[in-house]
């Protein structure tokens, strides 16, 4: 553990993924308690923090849209609020994408500016006088090799990183306190050093939850074992695209400093209509062949262990448990033997090999714009799938009258039980996918699994579906 950082807080912006998921996880392992920043992947975030308590280090996870002054306010407020005066400020937050000078439009040209470079000064702004008063504090910005060497192809994104090293450099003439920031930019800032020494001790789960309802009625299933569906009209799944998710997060079409009336008129004018330009090619070249492997099966809670009946044999299912209130566990949602025993549903959903070659065609051929769009559409289309067969299973339960009447409704999970995607913060074990391929044998409808756990085609997903009605999403 770093003496620099031991019970300091540190704002890692961009910490759900990525160079600021990995830059949180260090500082938390170094001693420091971490806020970190991001825009729309939620169960990213709440994976993050849940690292870093595990970590024995305090962590919050705040929305914020950094190139917004008003949002970076409330992000550093926040963290002093909940965490303390802010000690270290790591900016990762940034968008990166890919277009020829033919499609670097003005819009996008401004949304870049505005995140990389117009974010970093009001992320450094917001701390710096706290820090400055103090006298101590280290920030670190991160640029790119793109602000060194040309690149073709990222115009504003090497423009927006170059402003970024120019940023470093006067800020770190012009804070006198602020040594930091020259150590990093002569590599000699300590953390990011790798030092051999003992880890943090690991935090032992904590008890089981005793306010999960053991009355729950457990729903009878349409049949028992596995089954698998081909034939899904493709039309069936865009309702349940997560819009925000796919136009904002994933496209990179965000309001900046556009007026409200501004930015409909970009979605509804540009933006949707590449949306409905490209759902009608995955449709009309059958890009988006929905299949589906899926089953319910006797089951019964050993602890954290859910315990599945198969043929006659029993496959287990060990679930980690929260350490800290409300020490939650996948398993508490089920009943125990004496309780009668319960009935677990899980899918496998895919949408085919046909999209992820198309959009590999295009990055081959160097259109790298169509590239990235399809590529996005398609994962957030593989999410809409495992949302529509969800409901489509609740339905089969009899546990389908709550219906959220928009996605934010789906994405807020407004409707009874939950679904646990495996690799994800409530069961982040992919070697579960093993006994799930054991279960549902998804090989009848092309996917397979590799040696690292991870199923082929990449525009696949699964989930564990438990229908007791306080089964939300959590993050262990």
């Amino acid at each position: 553990m770093s003496e620099e950082f031991e019970n300091r807080v540190a704002l890692v912006t961009g910490g759900s993924r990525g160079i600021g998921r990995a830059t949180a996880l260090r500082l938390a392992e170094e001693g420091a308690d971490v806020a970190i920043s991001y825009v729309s992947r939620t169960e990213e975030a709440e994976s993050a923090v849940a690292e870093i308590r595990k970590r024995g280090r305090r962590a919050i996870a705040v929305v914020c849209d950094v190139s917004q002054p008003d949002q970076v306010a409330a992000m550093v407020a926040r963290t002093n609020e909940d965490l303390g005066e802010i000690s270290f400020l790591a900016h990762c937050g940034a968008i990166s994408n890919t277009t020829d000078h033919s499609g670097l439009s003005w819009e996008l040209w401004r949304e870049t500016i505005d995140v990389n470079l117009n974010g970093a000064y009001l992320t450094v702004f917001a701390v710096k006088d706290q820090m400055i008063d103090r006298g101590s504090g280290s920030i670190v910005l991160i640029s790119s090799i793109a602000a060194l060497l040309p690149r073709g192809m990222q115009i504003h994104y090497a423009a927006s990183k170059a402003g970024v090293l120019a940023l470093t450099r006067c800020c770190a003439d012009a804070f006198a306190g602020l040594e930091a920031m020259r150590r990093f930019e002569a590599g000699t800032l300590e953390s990011t050093r790798t030092a051999a020494g003992k880890g943090r001790a690991k935090r032992k789960p904590g008890p089981r939850d005793r306010s999960i309802a053991r009355d729950d009625p457990v729903p009878k299933p349409p049949f028992l074992g596995a089954r698998w569906v081909e034939e899904i009209d493709p039309s069936l799944l865009f309702p349940f695209i997560n819009e925000q998710a796919l136009f904002r997060g994933r496209w990179g079409y965000r309001r900046g400093k556009m007026s409200a009336d501004e930015y409909r008129d970009l979605i509804e004018g540009k933006v949707r209509p590449l949306y409905e330009k490209l759902k009608g090619r995955m449709i009309e070249h059958g890009l988006v062949r929905p299949k589906v492997a899926y089953g319910y099966f006797p089951c019964r809670s050993e602890g954290d262990v859910l315990q599945v009946e198969h043929d006659g044999r029993e496959l287990a299912f060990p679930f980690p448990r929260q350490a800290e209130p409300p020490n939650l566990c996948i398993a508490d949602f089920f009943k125990t033997r004496e309780e009668g025993g319960d009935v677990a549903a899980f899918f496998v959903v895919t949408l085919g090999s046909e999209s992820g070659e198309a959009a590999r065609k295009l990055f081959d051929e160097n259109e790298y714009h169509d590239y990235l769009m399809m590529h996005a559409l398609s994962v957030e289309l593989t999410d809409a799938l495992a949302e529509y067969w969800h409901e489509r299973m609740r339905d089969e339960l009899g546990i389908g009258t709550q219906r959220p009447a928009d996605s934010l409704g789906y994405a807020e999970q407004g409707y009874q039980g939950s679904r646990y995607g495996f690799g994800y913060p409530a069961c982040p074990d992919l070697e579960a996918h093993e006994t799930v391929f054991e279960l549902l044998t998804p090989h009848r409808i092309g996917v397979t699994l590799t040696e690292n756990m991870e199923m082929v085609p990449e525009q696949t997903t699964s989930a564990l579906v438990a229908h007791h009605r306080q089964a939300k999403y959590f993050a262990v």
